[in-house]
């Protein structure tokens, strides 16, 4: 896991410095290690420009910076990933009280 870890952000770091991250439609999200749901946004910025990516890695024959990351993995991180961010978000309202979310959030986590 930790290989898995670095190849993210080595990937985010190489598409920023060498300037490939331009020919990107959208810009990489960057990875806050204080708030762990960016750890999503960012494997969802991949995803979402993975074909793109692969192909611009491809014609700078740099594709080895990709060889721990595939496509499935992206898909199941991402799809495992989103209940958390969705109970992160709704339990940090300030407008509203949330201490009576945390039994449901965690029934919900644990069942699905």
């Amino acid at each position: 896991m930790e290989e898995c870890k670095s190849a993210w952000k080595s990937l985010k770091t190489y598409f920023k410095r060498s300037g490939q991250q331009l020919q990107l439609k959208k810009s990489l999200e960057q990875e806050c290690e204080m708030r762990r749901i960016t750890k999503l946004d960012m494997k969802e910025s991949v995803l979402l420009q993975y074909d793109d990516m692969r192909s611009i890695l491809i014609g700078k024959a740099e594709i080895h910076r990709m060889r721990n990351i595939t496509k499935d993995t992206l898909e199941l991180l991402v799809m495992f990933l989103k209940p958390f961010k969705q109970a992160a978000e709704e339990m940090s309202g300030s407008e509203y009280p949330t201490i009576n979310l945390v039994a449901l959030w965690k029934v919900k986590l644990i069942t699905n």
